[in-house]
């Protein structure tokens, strides 16, 4: 049998991402349309005892983990910084016309996760995942609340990484390192989390950080708008789906 060709390969890998996507908007929807009353006891009893004969577990969760640590999602009103929306900012070409406009951006995200604390969903997350080794956490969040509240490291998958991971613009580079600094670079403004009207008046392009081994500039390590989700995480995700009993 022939090698499977780089652009069947791409093909695929579109298609696999491209289903994962529809899938969990599909959950994200169906768990939306639920209405939010009092579960009976029997509901809540039920889904206990189905959670402790478990050993394997997939848990799916979104901007709703946060919000309650002061993490505003994307479609609330506190969603916006300045006048801009996420989705106008968290994107390749956006940061192409404006780099020092999008570090900006997520150094103050970077400001805002800082500034938050884990919840007790994070920390009971944490304690279900201790107690069943069987269980993915599959985090689509990327403040970093989850591992701040002690959540095995083996257990979790930010699918769509993380604001504490930086990488190369240059995919053919590679290089990708975790980085805590707030602010990344001495430029960029350190203002109170509620400020969105501070500029980066004195950050140049050069002023921001840059790839120690082809010079490139570094780019924050997570998702955009319009990118597809990494393949080994998408594979991880599967297998675990495909494995749950």
């Amino acid at each position: 049998m022939s090698p499977l060709s780089k652009d069947f390969k791409d093909e695929l890998r579109a298609k696999a991402n491209a289903n994962l996507q529809r899938h969990f908007q599909t959950l994200e929807e169906e768990a939306r349309s639920i209405k939010h009353d009092q579960p009976s006891t029997d509901t809540l009893a039920s889904f206990s005892s189905h959670l402790q004969s478990s050993s394997r577990i997939l848990v799916l969760t979104g901007a709703g983990l946060s919000a309650s640590s002061g993490i505003p999602t994307y479609r609330s009103a506190g969603g916006f910084w300045r006048t801009y929306s996420d989705q106008q900012l968290a994107k390749k070409s956006a940061f192409e016309e404006d780099p020092v406009l999008i570090w900006q951006f997520y150094n103050h995200r970077r400001q805002s996760a800082q500034a938050a604390e884990p919840n007790a969903a994070h920390y009971a997350l944490v304690e279900l995942a201790r107690r069943k080794p069987g269980l993915l956490s599959v985090n689509q969040n990327v403040d970093g609340l989850c591992q701040r509240a002690g959540h095995p490291e083996g257990q979790i998958v930010d699918l769509h990484g993380s604001l504490w991971r930086v990488k190369c613009v240059d995919e053919a580079c590679g290089f990708e390192v975790e980085n805590w600094d707030v602010p990344i670079v001495p430029q960029l403004p350190v203002t109170d989390v509620d400020d969105t009207e501070s500029t980066a008046a004195g950050c140049k392009i050069e002023d921001l950080p840059h790839c120690p081994k082809c010079k490139n500039l570094l780019r924050p390590a997570t998702v955009w708008f319009g990118e597809g989700l990494p393949e080994e995480k998408v594979e991880q995700v599967d297998d675990s789906a495909s494995n749950s009993t």
